[in-house]
């Protein structure tokens, strides 16, 4: 085994954090809030007040899995120029944006350009504690991933390819999701407005082809914000966007969802073929995500439970057509630099996004 393969196979257990942010403050907060992490070795810290030391600091240096960073830094470099240089650099970096209030628009920016999560300044430890915990996850996936494909590429080279099908058939194992746990997140469903009569009407391969052409433009749509589908049950779909920056994708997200299914209305008419419109809900909470199900017998299925999960449902089975639904004190104060929205009843709490704000 060459010298090359020695050094890339030697992989730091240790999460190295970079914060980039003009007060050292900041610093000094994050790392009182990690300090038993610091202890255990499991994150190490470097600290940057500029975008512009961070970007020659990552270009001289691979050692970085997760960089905290803030957007308004003096210099020739902000934090979103920074940001988009990230990805070419070393995508398999994760960047968490902590920000003001007033830097929403520019967060919006942040998570458009790739960015992992958003969180507001002053920093709430759990929601730090939460988008940091998710991207160690991603990032230490990312470094057993590397270190497997590095054994493939040696055995491939050592040994015949029939030898290494029959071990990995052996060896392999189902995947395990044995950990519980609560997250703060978005969630979106989806209900398609499918009069009753459709489903007595049709035979059953066109029933299915309808609701999966609906229920691909959620799932599209929820995958390109970096979301992911929990279940499709009957004519819902629910979706789960992790992380307090979710907020500010998933507005978006429902908006592209309503326009790709309105386009169906005109397409159906050409074809002839029956159109049903659809309705979203939206609210942000805590969610549990666990292996759900019977024990005995064993049915257990990786699912999200929750508040967020009951509201986000009854906004979207009571919503009218085409329409995306929210309750005001979980989401507003996001939505409303993206949209106009409107109470449905004065006092409710309950407000539909109309249209786009202006810019």
């Amino acid at each position: 085994m060459n010298s090359t393969l020695t050094k890339q196979s030697n992989i730091n257990i240790s999460i190295k954090i970079l914060i980039v942010d003009d007060e050292i403050t900041m610093d000094k907060l994050i790392r009182k809030i990690f300090r038993k992490e610091q202890r255990q070795d499991s994150y190490v810290f470097h600290y940057l007040n500029s975008a512009d030391d961070a970007y020659s600091y990552l270009s001289k240096n691979n050692d970085v899995d997760i960089i905290l960073m803030d957007i308004n830094m003096p210099g020739k470099m902000n934090g979103l120029d920074l940001l988009s240089k990230v990805k070419e650099i070393n995508p398999l970096i994760k960047t968490i944006i902590i920000s003001a209030y007033g830097d929403m628009e520019r967060s919006r920016s942040a998570m458009q350009l790739g960015a992992f999560d958003f969180i507001q300044k002053p920093l709430d430890q759990e929601d730090l504690k939460f988008s940091v915990k998710r991207a160690v996850e991603y990032v230490s996936e990312a470094k057993k991933v590397a270190k497997l494909l590095l054994e493939v590429d040696v055995l491939n080279y050592m040994v015949k390819n029939d030898v290494i099908d029959y071990v990995r058939n052996e060896t392999a194992e189902p995947q395990q999701h044995d950990e519980s746990r609560k997250e703060k997140a978005s969630i979106l469903v989806a209900s398609i407005h499918c009069p009753e009569d459709f489903f007595y009407k049709e035979n059953a391969e066109i029933i299915i082809r309808k609701l999966n052409q609906y229920f691909t433009i959620v799932t599209r749509n929820i995958h390109y914000v970096d979301g992911y589908i929990d279940s499709f049950v009957g004519t819902t779909c629910y979706a789960v966007l992790v992380g307090s920056g979710s907020l500010l994708n998933v507005f978006p997200a429902a908006r592209n969802i309503l326009d790709q299914v309105n386009k169906l209305e005109t397409l159906g008419a050409l074809e002839n073929a029956p159109y049903f419109g659809m309705s979203l809900g939206i609210d942000y909470g805590e969610i549990t995500i666990g292996n759900v199900g019977s024990t005995d017998p064993i049915r257990l299925e990786r699912r999200v439970s929750g508040p967020p999960l009951q509201k986000a449902l009854s906004l979207a089975l009571n919503g009218p057509v085409n329409s995306i639904r929210f309750i005001h004190k979980h989401c507003f104060d996001f939505v409303f630099h993206q949209f106009h929205c409107q109470e449905e009843k004065e006092g409710t709490g309950i407000f539909e996004v109309l249209e786009p704000a202006e810019l």
